[in-house]
């Protein structure tokens, strides 16, 4: 039985692995995070979620209680993050506990591998720290006749009628 139970992990550890192996795409948009060293981050008051631009080389987020922001670098499945900043607001001890592991894992994220609208990010071994879903496309409502610009939506909404761009 003990064999077995080594077996298995030893199959789960390089399923993780393998994960990190070189599958791209890009990283721009919103992503939701799962889980952070195998731990779900479901039951945080506030979902934490990183976002990146990659025309600006800037992301910023939400690591469960604070914000964050800064720039990143991501070439050939190689990812590094620097000058992170984030906001310093108390929450709950078990919010808090996910944004230091959150926190921990980004700063030794040294790879990611994006496959459809998974995204994981991992260490230089390989070993995944953190899985996130894509968040899903936020619509762009356009009703306004061409030359209005009307954007009295509500925050969170966008009606805007000068719609020359569409937006992620």
């Amino acid at each position: 039985m003990k064999v077995l139970n080594h077996v298995v992990a030893a199959l789960a550890a390089s399923a993780l692995l393998v994960s990190c192996a070189s599958q791209s795409g890009s990283l721009s948009g919103k992503w939701i995070v799962n889980d952070v060293d195998g731990k779900s981050v479901s039951e945080c008051e506030t979902t934490p979620y990183l976002s990146f631009d990659e025309q600006e080389g800037s992301g910023n987020g939400c690591l469960g209680i604070n914000l964050l922001t800064g720039s990143y670098s991501y070439k050939n499945g190689s990812l590094s993050f620097s000058n992170m900043g984030s906001t310093m607001m108390a929450g709950s001890p078990e919010d808090a506990d996910i944004e230091r592991a959150l926190s921990d894992a980004l700063e030794h994220t040294a790879k990611a591998s994006i496959d459809g609208d998974k995204l994981s990010l991992c260490d230089k071994s390989g070993k995944v720290l953190v899985t996130l879903t894509k968040a899903p496309t936020e619509e762009h409502d356009c009703t306004a006749e061409e030359g209005e610009h009307d954007c009295s939506a509500e925050e969170g909404e966008h009606n805007c009628s000068d719609c020359e761009h569409s937006e992620e």
